[in-house]
């Protein structure tokens, strides 16, 4: 006897779960981070200096090698010149600071909040040789700008 099989073919989508798994952790933040003392169908959520201990931050950094100099970028948007603090030790760089949270009203109701608020640091290895003395930084439109120039090339000693 001749029997044919048939076949089943499904289709998979590779990110339907990544989808249901984002949609979970919204609910997740959005039914546990309501004001406490507010009503259940409440819409709103804590300000993020009620969330302190759920928000952190890292600014962004990009590590640039142009020419005879290091380039290190950072981002920090909302941040006061006075408040970055630049640190070198050894042969890494530390940008710390804060970025502060400022109400502005006393009625305000935050339906969402996405930006984070708090301290930072970041620690940027160098390579060994740098002279501190000749490292420069700027501060523009939040972006921190560092230039180290390049180790000076060690000279060979005959012994």
């Amino acid at each position: 006897t001749n029997k044919r099989h048939q076949m089943t073919f499904y289709y998979i989508d590779p990110w339907a779960e990544i989808r249901k798994m984002h949609r979970d952790m919204d609910n997740i933040f959005n039914n546990t981070l309501r004001l406490e003392g507010k009503e259940n169908n409440s819409k709103e959520i804590a300000a993020p200096s009620d969330l302190k201990e759920l928000r952190s931050w890292r600014p962004k950094v990009d590590v640039i090698e142009a020419g005879e100099k290091y380039i290190i970028h950072a981002e920090l948007p909302g941040v006061k010149k006075e408040d970055v603090s630049i640190d070198f030790q050894g042969n890494n760089i530390t940008i710390s600071g804060q970025r502060s949270y400022e109400k502005k009203h006393d009625t305000e109701t935050y339906h969402q909040s996405e930006r984070s608020y708090g301290k930072f640091s970041r620690t940027i290895p160098l390579p060994k040789g740098i002279d501190h003395a000749d490292i420069k930084a700027t501060y523009d439109n939040g972006v921190l700008e560092i230039t180290a120039p390049k180790p000076k090339e060690q000279t060979a000693q005959k012994i």
